[in-house]
């Protein structure tokens, strides 16, 4: 259990507790800005002796196909690298240094010092030789580049690493940033770092920017005018944030289970399970079996039978339900494997040949290595998912040997692949329009299969993948519903669908008039896909309308990703949904409070202590967070201990089944600062971001970005003092910004087309008048509580931004020192990292 504070915030239900702040602020959008304390000089004062600090974002550029092929002559490429940034931004220089690794490997040394000092010197930048594994001279790397960088208005510097192939990029970036040294790191991972820097010797103005305050546009300023929390000229009351929050990181089901004999022991009442928090009495009592009072509702359950080593002695324990289902020789139904099924369902129909261009970032690239040879410049959609879906594979054999690959294209006419043996089957035409035939026909041809691993169908399918071309309509909805009857009995399948358009024949269309959608389709596949744990992940391509908002109710309901982006990025995302693998099935998830609070659920204004869901599939990356607060009428001054109690009914990849339960006591405080003080920038962080995402899917965009404000203001008062909450800040305000701008570009269009910001009622977006039409009809979605709706609110992109923020998960948001585990767990084998360096982009 990750809280959003190490004490619970006591703030009475009701009692709505507001802070004044400057207008300005209140209009400004989130990003981050000079907030650490820290001793400023002037220029006149440096020397030696001063210091600055520096809040560095690092980039660590593994997992980009276009620098692969960088293993050989890595000082050359190293050389080109700094051409190419001189080319692509247009100047004559760049800040940048020249790093030599591996300098504890002396006696292996095929670059000599004097060659990377010339290098340096040619381009007119610093060169140091440093030793990931040792640390020498990793931290003086990146002090030297800060005092090499032209002083800016901010103390955050973007730091970007470049390099060849298996020099050890990342391997720099983590022993800098958590002094740890990993080997074999994963090469295709790409992610940043934050972390703060002194550097001596360096001052900085006070920033003019921070000083006079950010500006808005009129229109801008104008729409905020419209808010009813504006009490004079240059005054807003805006509510508080608190940190009453709890995250649950769903992904831990993959760890080791700490199991304990015996069965639970449950509160005949309230359904708590008898933990280490809890207490038996009457145990010296001849005779009799001992009485529990329960630490939630206090009911008293006596007699209760437990054996003395059955008594849980920690905050986690797992019991076990139930062993792996034997397999009759006649039954259907498949088990998760460890390995799993994963399905790659492929759109070919016509508009896959569509061509894009090469970008001229990757464009100059490839020219600085060609030598002179001309290059394609363009490439079909249809190209780049062929070449995704294959380098997928080939890294699949590698890793993932057993791993039972099917593959499925659709256009207007759907084909079964399979895994390469046998003969393709064509989905009847007559079926497109009819789900239960769809899907029994998926699941017929299941059942006939004997597949084989990605180690022995790799050939086959990479042969089918390279010849596949395109033509037709899009019947992506009849696609899903066969791809779900595919994998019906094989519990923990994933399926992948990529796609560049419109849905437009069959089951589910939604082309043309909002009169001839099934809006209510998506919804019901995904609902199909979770109850029999699989799990179903959209990929989209950028600048081609999907309608992703009703596509991606599969995704969501499922526990899959969506994702909408440019074709060459294809392989990466293809890739990256892979590194978030299903951890378990069949999870079904209680939680539980002290009876002075209640959790606050989505769908419902219900004040309950105790709530359940049906969670499914869940992934290495599933985090769930709830806000919790205070029922009314309670006296919040007696309240000192409050217990908190997660259950988990699961299971594994293996087929068993558990039961685990995470028991916690928090202490409540009415005091804010010690809240404040006690605060976890990273939890509260994740919170508010699904939570906005959550409710701008809903139709509440100003209530989200509001709620967003809320929060900024709350962990920047916490980061002030504190370099790793500081480095937690700067990832919320990296998620927090983009979502940030999101909303404000509907609520600026809304402003356009005549609507206004209702704050009193949650801030939906309403037209001054229902009677008016609405401009886009065909786009306009209608119901009790969003009776307006505009084209904007329910564009791909936007879409697309919202359930990413909705899924985002506990590590994006985490400092840079914090992400250990997360680490250690990208660590591959030599063969998957040389099947990525050797690779050729063409």
């Amino acid at each position: 259990m990750n809280f959003g504070s190490e004490c619970i915030y006591l703030l009475p239900d009701g009692e709505e507790e507001l802070e004044t702040i400057p207008d300005d602020e209140y209009r400004s959008p989130i990003q981050y800005r000079n907030i650490s304390t820290r001793r400023t000089t002037s220029a006149s004062e440096i020397d030696a002796d001063n210091e600055e600090v520096y809040l560095l974002d690092i980039l660590d550029t593994a997992g980009q196909e276009e620098f692969s092929a960088l293993r050989e002559q890595s000082l050359d490429e190293a050389s080109a690298i700094y051409t190419w940034i001189l080319r692509v931004n247009n100047v004559e220089r760049a800040s940048a240094i020249l790093v030599g690794n591996k300098i504890d490997l002396e006696s292996e040394r095929q670059v000599s010092t004097a060659d990377g000092q010339a290098v340096a010197k040619k381009h007119n930048i610093p060169f140091m030789e440093v030793s990931a594994k040792t640390g020498a001279n990793v931290n003086q790397c990146f002090e030297e580049l800060v005092k090499h960088t032209p002083e800016t208005d901010s103390d955050m510097y973007k730091v970007v690493v470049l390099g060849s192939g298996g020099v050890g990029k990342s391997s720099i970036t983590i022993r800098f940033v958590q002094d740890v040294f990993v080997d074999c790191y994963d090469p295709t991972i790409e992610d940043s770092y934050r972390k703060e820097i002194k550097v001596k010797g360096q001052a900085r103005k006070q920033s003019k920017k921070d000083a006079k305050g950010s500006k808005k546009t009129n229109q801008a300023a104008d729409f905020e005018q419209t808010s009813s929390r504006v009490v004079s000229s240059g005054v807003v009351k805006c509510p508080k944030g608190d940190g009453n929050v709890l995250v649950l990181s769903l992904g831990t089901l993959e760890k080791e289970p700490k199991i304990v004999t015996g069965d639970p022991t449950l509160c005949q009442q309230c359904g708590a399970i008898f933990s280490a928090l809890s207490e038996l009495m009457d145990q010296d009592i001849a005779d009799s079996l001992p009485s529990w009072k329960c630490e939630f509702c206090e009911h008293e359950n006596k007699d209760i039978d437990i054996q003395k080593e059955e008594i849980p002695k920690t905050d986690q324990v797992d019991f076990v339900l139930a062993p792996p289902v034997a397999v009759e020789s006649d039954q259907t139904e498949a088990p998760m494997t460890s390995q799993g099924i994963v399905v790659y369902c492929m759109d070919v129909s016509g508009s896959m040949d569509t061509t894009i261009k090469v970008p001229d970032l990757q464009a100059h690239w490839t020219a600085l290595r060609s030598d002179g040879i001309r290059r394609r410049r363009d490439i079909t959609i249809l190209e780049c998912v062929q070449s995704a879906v294959t380098r997928q594979l080939e890294r699949l054999q590698l890793e993932c040997q057993d791993k039972q690959v099917v593959l499925v294209t659709f256009s207007n006419i759907i084909t079964i692949y399979g895994d390469g043996h046998g003969c393709p089957v064509k989905v009847p035409e007559d079926q497109l329009k009819d789900y239960d035939a769809l899907f029994q026909t998926g699941q017929s041809e299941a059942r006939k299969w004997n597949l084989t691993a990605i180690k022995d169908s790799f050939g086959l399918l990479r042969d089918n993948i390279s010849t596949l071309e395109e033509g037709g309509r899009t019947a992506l909805g009849p696609a899903l519903a066969v791809c779900v009857g595919l994998t019906s009995e094989r519990s923990g399948a994933e399926i992948v669908l990529c796609t560049d358009g419109l849905p437009n024949v069959g089951i589910g269309t939604l082309e043309g008039s909002m009169s001839r959608a099934d809006p209510e389709y998506y919804a019901k596949v995904g609902e199909f896909a979770k109850n029999q744990n699989t799990t179903v992940s959209i990929i989209g391509i950028e600048g081609e309308a999907c309608l992703m908002h009703h596509i991606k109710q599969c995704a969501k309901i499922s526990g899959g990703t969506i994702n909408i982006l440019h074709p060459l990025e294809l392989a990466r995302e293809i890739r990256r949904i892979h590194q978030n693998p299903v951890v378990a099935t069949e999870v079904e998830m209680t939680v539980m409070c002290h009876p002075a609070l209640y959790i606050m659920q989505e769908d419902s204004e219900e004040q309950s202590s105790k709530i359940t869901r049906n969670v499914g599939t869940v992934t290495r990356e599933h985090d769930v967070s709830f806000r919790i607060k205070l029922r009314p009428g309670q006296d919040e001054k007696h309240l000192k201990k409050l217990p908190f109690q997660v259950q988990f009914k699961y299971t594994t990849k293996d087929g068993m089944k558990y039961q685990r339960v995470l028991t916690e006591y928090k202490g409540g405080t009415t005091d804010r600062k010690e809240m404040e003080e006690k605060l976890n920038i990273a939890v509260v962080g994740l919170s508010a971001v699904q939570e906005s995402a959550m409710m701008a899917e809903k139709g509440n965009h100003r209530e989200a970005k509001d709620n967003l404000r809320k929060v900024d203001r709350l962990i920047k008062s916490s980061a002030e003092n504190s370099a790793v909450a500081l480095d937690e800040y700067y990832s919320y305000c990296v998620a927090g910004e983009a979502l940030d701008r999101e909303l404000q570009d509907i609520l600026l269009e809304d402003l356009q087309d005549g609507y206004f910001a209702d704050d009193q009622v949650g801030a939906h977006a309403r037209r001054k008048s229902r009677s008016q039409p609405s401009r886009h009809p065909e786009y306009e979605q209608k119901s009790p509580e969003r009776p307006w709706t505009t084209r904007r609110c329910h564009s791909d992109r936007l879409s697309n931004v919202l359930h990413k923020n909705a899924r985002s998960s506990l590590a994006s948001f985490k400092g840079g020192r914090d992400k250990r585990d997360v680490v250690r767990s990208r660590r591959t084998s030599t063969d998957v990292a040389d099947e990525y360096y050797n690779y050729k982009f063409k």
